[in-house]
């Protein structure tokens, strides 16, 4: 009786053990979406864990034309064309405080009041240990930055 009581015992305790475990490990998430109205030179909050990434912020800005290093458009702008296009920045505030190094991919894409698509961008860029300003220049046609109404925004976090 005494070491079936004490089998019992070590049974419960090993669920017990297992089951807090389970429920006090947070679940890493290395995706993250979200669709924001688009706001120029005004930051957006976006809250995202990605891994062990946090990304607080993102704001767009119109650096205007000319800063593009785009071969292609360097090339349409030489041709009388700069007023055509100009440089989008999209600005993330990026923190990283563990010091492993990890990978983090942005997809922005961006919508008109329609729900169509004008266009998009995806960038990568490592985060090892710190807190920084990650900047995307993206040449876009001018004409479209009054047309955009949405922005989706995906990350995603990959170890390196």
């Amino acid at each position: 009786m005494h070491s079936r009581i004490l089998r019992i015992s070590v049974l419960v305790g090993v669920v017990l053990f297992c089951s807090a475990a389970v429920f006090s490990a947070e679940r890493v998430r290395l995706r993250f979406n979200k669709t924001i109205d688009f706001k120029l030179d005004r930051a957006v909050e976006l809250s995202a864990e990605v891994g062990p990434l946090f990304v607080d912020t993102v704001e767009f800005e119109n650096l205007g034309s000319g800063t593009t290093k785009s071969k292609v458009f360097g090339v349409l702008r030489r041709s009388g064309s700069s007023d055509t296009t100009i440089t989008l920045r999209c600005a993330f505030e990026v923190e990283n405080p563990v010091d492993d190094e990890w990978d983090l991919t942005a997809t922005i894409e961006f919508f008109d009041s329609k729900g169509e698509l004008i266009d998009s961008v995806r960038s990568s860029r490592d985060f090892e240990g710190e807190a920084d300003t990650w900047t995307i220049d993206h040449t876009i046609l001018g004409y479209v930055i009054p047309l955009i109404d949405e922005v989706k925004i995906e990350l995603r976090a990959e170890a390196d």
